[in-house]
């Protein structure tokens, strides 16, 4: 039996997973797999390449949609640490504190490697696909320079490494 989902399947799962709350069994089950198939089969479906790729090209398009960036939610995470400081309510505010200090990788053990292999790699159209969306979530042309020039050093690292 080949171990091979259709494309259509992969955008499926994908947007079902990101329906259900990151559940795979649930996300199985809305696409029309059986609840026993499902339980069973949900790790090795979700370690699919293919399903991962479309899983991250949905969450960005939902972050640039919704206008959903890092700076946002920092700014919104001091704003609230701030609030509840004011109203002494010191367990929400070392809460926020935490989470901003888990951004910056404060409490980590363990050293992350960023190299090439392990970024997500775009093809041409996605890359395409990306660009457009950032120029209409950005109205600024520098912006969007800067965002196409990071996406164009990316693949071009990538494409260095690779030939090494």
């Amino acid at each position: 039996m080949a171990n091979r989902i259709s494309d259509y399947k992969i955008k499926v799962i994908a947007a079902e997973y990101l329906i259900n709350g990151n559940n795979e069994v649930k996300a199985l089950i809305s696409a029309g797999y059986s609840k026993n198939y499902a339980q069973q089969a949900y790790h090795r479906i979700f370690s699919n390449d293919k399903l991962q790729h479309a899983i991250g090209k949905e969450i960005v398009k939902i972050s640039v949609k919704n206008d959903i960036t890092v700076e946002k939610v920092l700014c919104d995470l001091e704003d609230l640490r701030k609030m509840c400081l004011k109203n002494k309510d010191y367990s929400t505010a070392k809460g926020c504190s935490e989470l901003q200090g888990k951004h910056l990788a404060m409490f980590t053990d363990v050293t992350s490697v960023n190299t090439a292999e392990t970024r997500r790699k775009m093809d041409e159209d996605e890359r395409e696909e990306v660009k457009k969306l950032a120029a209409l979530r950005f109205s600024q042309p520098n912006i969007v320079q800067i965002f196409n020039e990071s996406l164009t050093v990316s693949s071009t690292d990538t494409g260095a490494e690779a030939a090494m």
